[in-house]
């Protein structure tokens, strides 16, 4: 895994097993992407996997930043259960993302002790751009770095419901 403390820039694969179209980000080519490369980038979330995905012409995928959990926001994310827990590790870990156009899009953060958190106006921002599966995807990436340390080299996985689009 890359630096510890730097945040990831992660791009949306999961998708809702049977949707067409598939409900990953849309600027991902599906047919031409191998699927060895959506295998590592499921898995490393780095930005050296992710230039092997193909996009669509003309088209740009969203980038949601996902900072480190430290072990307070890791010990609040654990408090809660099911979707709760998706939505407070995404509360404590994506701060902003970067959409299609270009254009950068960043949370209202408030710190509570040593722990910043994103409003549940950010929640619901995102929530209604791009929907639950989303969410969690982000959430599952914050979670699993969390959980592994900084020296898993491929700790990642999608959250249960979710698979890539092959």
């Amino acid at each position: 895994m890359s630096n510890p403390s730097t945040p990831l820039r992660v791009l949306l694969v999961g998708t809702i097993p049977g949707a067409r179209p598939a409900t990953c980000d849309p600027a991902l080519d599906i047919a031409a992407t191998p699927a060895a490369a959506l295998t590592r980038y499921e898995r490393e979330r780095s930005d050296e996997a992710r230039t092997a995905l193909v996009m669509r012409p003309g088209m740009t995928p969203a980038l949601f930043e996902v900072r480190p959990l430290g072990a307070r926001a890791w010990a609040w994310v654990q408090e809660a259960t099911g979707e709760m827990r998706a939505q407070r590790a995404f509360l404590a870990a994506c701060h902003r993302y970067t959409d299609a156009d270009g254009h950068e899009h960043a949370a209202k953060v408030e710190a509570v002790g040593k722990v910043t958190l994103a409003g549940d106006e950010w929640l619901d921002e995102v929530f209604e751009r791009f929907g639950a599966a989303a969410v969690r995807e982000v959430a599952q990436v914050a979670m699993d770095r969390a959980e592994a340390g900084p020296a898993a080299l491929a700790p990642f996985a999608l959250p249960r419901g979710l698979m890539l689009p092959r």
